[in-house]
């Protein structure tokens, strides 16, 4: 019987793999409610998800070197090169990023949750992309990016003749010579910027950040700039978490792209500022999780395979 449902559970985990291609936000509260379901579907689905990495990047370099011009495949017959490639690949199992084509022209780069992955862009340009997140550009013009989902941290091959824009909903982040991070928070926004500068435009707001300046756009309001540390800025891509005078939503945030967690954060809470640092250099991510939670004077509570930080004290008996 053991080996009848994993072989359901590796069908399933080749149609989640499929799916969160273009997911949505429901769909990724689906994804983690589905992993938290039996243990074995963790050990199932990173097998799947290596081997559509390695067909991915073989594609993309084929891409790169032909310029061939690929049909976008049906769900269905792509499951089923999923299924020979699963064979094909073993039992290894290790961190992925997806690499895959939505098109003949377009490119996209994903990371799963809990995976932090540097990819290099056609314009000698980079991006680190936090877990969970996804960004897409048009092979014929590789310096316009679009931050579909998460945090991603641009290193950015300035180039005055050509400028390299993000878009982010409907915000246009235009590079001004700099390294910068850009994340999406539901219909919220934040840019911050580490080197150099950047311009920010949305509706009738245009502003000019420097090094140190944060940007946080929430739906319905007028953006607001505030000062931090850069240093504090791109910890996230190496192994830890720095908050300067934060929202605990951005915190649950963060917490989630990087340990593969479902966070969120109470209402009553989620507005209030915090300030702090902490490793993420730590295979335990629930001892992640719960050692953010102590420093930041909040619990963390568990629930269906969901985590929720929450006032002290405010647990019900």
């Amino acid at each position: 019987m053991g080996g009848a449902d994993e072989a359901h559970m590796r069908d399933e985990a080749i149609d989640w793999v499929i799916r969160l291609k273009s997911a949505s936000d429901t769909d990724w509260d689906r994804f983690s409610e589905w992993m938290a379901g039996d243990a074995r579907r963790h050990d199932i689905y990173w097998q799947v998800a290596q081997a559509d990495a390695n067909a991915g990047e073989a594609l993309a370099a084929d891409y790169a070197v032909h310029a061939v011009s690929m049909p976008s495949p049906s769900v269905r017959p792509w499951r089923r090169v999923m299924a020979g490639v699963l064979c094909a690949a073993g039992l290894a199992v290790a961190a992925s990023i997806f690499w895959f084509q939505n098109g003949p022209d377009m490119q996209s780069i994903a990371t799963p949750g809990g995976q932090i992955r540097v990819a290099s862009l056609p314009d000698g340009s980079s991006v680190t992309l936090n877990g969970g997140s996804a960004v897409s550009y048009d092979m014929g013009d590789p310096r316009s990016i679009r931050l579909d989902r998460g945090q991603a941290l641009f290193t950015v091959r300035h180039d005055p003749t050509h400028p390299f824009t993000v878009r982010a909903g409907d915000t246009t982040i235009t590079d001004l010579g700099t390294r910068f991070d850009v994340s999406r928070l539901g219909a919220d926004m934040r840019l911050a910027v580490v080197e150099g500068r950047v311009r920010y435009s949305a509706a009738n707001h245009i502003f000019e950040l420097g090094a140190g300046d944060i940007l946080e756009a929430r739906a319905g309001t007028t953006p607001v700039v505030r000062r931090v540390d850069p240093a504090a800025i791109d910890g996230w891509s190496e192994g830890r978490l720095s908050f300067e005078d934060d929202r605990l939503s951005v915190v649950a945030e963060q917490l989630s792209r990087v340990t593969g967690l479902a966070v969120a954060v109470a209402p009553a809470i989620g507005d209030r500022r915090v300030s702090g640092g902490l490793s993420t250099d730590n295979s335990d991510r629930v001892d992640t999780l719960r050692r953010a939670a102590l420093l930041f004077g909040v619990e963390a509570v568990q629930d269906k395979g969901r985590w929720t930080l929450i006032a002290q004290g405010s647990r019900a008996p």
